[in-house]
């Protein structure tokens, strides 16, 4: 399959490769192309909403605040301080910026303007279905998440972990802290998000609803402690029983210990 079709041989095919043909062009024509004779035409792409976005950033008194970044995706990775990594738009004296947005499928998108400090913050989500009325983020102090992973079932590092920050009720992501190390922290102003937390292949993620006040202004979630993963259980032990359902080169009953003192390769399609 190209860029612009997906194209079955013609003629006799037989056996697998038929099945595998017929499985690329039913995927294909779900993506949204055309299956015609011997091949599939591509169809276009999602055609975005696209808006002109106006926005105006102003402290609690109402004075307008120049210099403000106003971004969609924000991102804090090792040593590297808070940064926006998605359509990054600054205040101008006036506190006001104007930005061009294409919306795809639908979906809202929240913004997230820091002052210069990371001391300040404000949240606005907009849609394709959004008014024409200029956004308001009133700037309040932001609020401190902070913690520490750890896997006790395993006993060992966690390794890489990501702590993800979903902007409510639109459920769209608004911040994340990428870290090699155990710890995370977050800054966000006051309101209501879904925390999302992970880790390697080692572990399995959650997921809980988090509501931050203006009168707590530093979170701490102590230890927070993700459940081991089916396989990292099983590292360094014997193998579990297999349970064949179908087999090639081999009997439906076939066992591990059949090929004791030689080498077995184990591959695990869609464990994530």
């Amino acid at each position: 399959m190209n860029n612009n079709a997906f194209t079955a041989p013609r003629g006799g095919v037989r056996g697998r490769h038929e099945n595998s043909i017929e499985m690329g062009a039913n995927l294909f024509a779900r993506a949204g192309g055309v299956v015609q004779g011997g091949g599939c035409v591509a169809s276009p792409g999602p055609v975005p909403v696209n808006k002109t976005i106006r926005g105006r950033v102003v402290d609690a008194g109402g004075r307008p605040l120049a210099g403000v970044d106003v971004g969609s995706h924000w991102i804090s990775q090792g040593k590297q301080g808070l940064r926006p990594v998605a359509v990054v738009a600054k205040t101008d004296a006036q506190g006001e910026f104007k930005v061009e947005l294409a919306f795809y499928y639908g979906r809202s998108q929240a913004w997230l303007a820091l002052d210069a400090g990371c001391k300040h913050g404000a949240i606005a989500t907009v849609g394709p279905e959004s008014t024409d009325e200029p956004l308001v983020f009133t700037m309040s102090p932001l609020v401190h998440v902070h913690g520490k992973y750890t896997c006790k079932e395993l006993g060992t590092l966690v390794g890489w972990t990501n702590t993800m920050m979903m902007a409510m009720p639109a459920n769209v992501r608004i911040e994340e802290s990428m870290y090699d190390a155990l710890n995370f922290s977050i800054l966000l102003p006051a309101g209501k998000y879904k925390l999302q937390e992970y880790g390697g292949q080692d572990v399995k993620g959650i997921g809980r609803d988090l509501t931050l006040i203006t009168d707590k202004l530093d979170v701490d979630l102590g230890e927070v402690d993700l459940a081991a993963a089916p396989l990292a259980k099983l590292k360094g032990k014997e193998p579990p029983a297999l349970q064949v359902t179908g087999a090639r080169g081999a009997s439906k009953d076939v066992k591990l210990s059949d090929y004791k003192g030689k080498w077995v390769a184990l591959e695990f399609w869609g464990f994530w």
